[in-house]
């Protein structure tokens, strides 16, 4: 029994049955989070390096490619023959072509560097989402309290903007369960309650088809006591009115 049902309990009352919160679902969502990070760090990045790879190969076997880069060989050459002139230095040929290989491998490091921080955009939303989910399990497991007492149903969701259900037995109108996937293979579910003023939803109730049966077998039990207290009423109305007569 919850701190909030506990409070707001009367001299008079019982409690019956108290909803079970389950942890199923924060587990899951807390899960699904790791999960989502660990796919945010590692696809994108494979994926852009994959793809530079594959199209740098095609670049180097096709005629295009060989063409162009025979082309910048021979404008990076005529330039560093220049600065050699220039320098009144010797280059030699294998230092030529290092020069070469480390600048456009620099380059070509920043584009993918660059691409996968665009690549890894969409996989941060959906991250965030994921977050987003957690912290609703999370929020809600602690702050979910469901009873059932002898005359009442009492309860409350939520931190920052909770919701609360007081009502009698005989004011509820109906009372609904749901669940999904995870839900019915881990056993937990939603349960809905109306009333005529309000309708309250309470999230990750284990068991919740067997609060449900307690729940409307409380609602019966209720009706039968109201009306044996009516039923004494009328007989003890009618036995007065008869002493009177005599």
């Amino acid at each position: 029994m919850g701190k909030y049902v506990e409070k707001n309990l009367n001299r008079n009352e019982t409690v019956v049955r108290t909803a079970i919160r389950s942890f199923a679902k924060p587990i899951i969502a807390g899960i699904f989070l790791l999960a989502m990070i660990i796919v945010t760090i590692v696809v994108p990045k494979s994926i852009v390096t994959s793809a530079a790879e594959s199209i740098e190969e095609k670049a180097e076997n096709s005629f295009i490619g060989q063409l162009i880069e025979s082309i910048a060989e021979a404008d990076l050459r005529k330039e560093l023959n220049d600065f050699n002139e220039d320098m009144d230095t010797e280059i030699f040929e294998d230092e030529e072509d290092e020069k070469e290989s480390s600048t456009l491998e620099d380059i070509m490091d920043k584009i993918v560097a660059k691409v996968i921080s665009i690549v890894r955009i969409p996989f941060i939303i959906v991250t965030l989402i994921f977050f987003i989910s957690f912290v609703s399990a999370i929020i809600k497991y602690f702050s979910t309290e469901l009873a059932i007492t002898n005359k009442r149903i009492i309860g409350k969701s939520g931190i920052f903007s909770s919701a609360a259900l007081d009502a009698p037995l005989e004011k509820i109108d109906s009372v609904i369960t749901s669940s999904g996937l995870f839900g019915k293979i881990f056993g937990y579910g939603n349960i809905t309650i109306k009333t005529a003023a309000e309708s309250l939803k309470f999230c990750h109730i284990r068991k919740q088809e067997e609060f449900k049966r307690a729940l409307m077998a409380q609602i019966d039990k209720a009706e039968d006591d109201r009306i044996a207290e009516q039923a004494k009423a009328m007989a003890a109305a009618v036995a007065a009115s008869n002493d009177a007569n005599n």
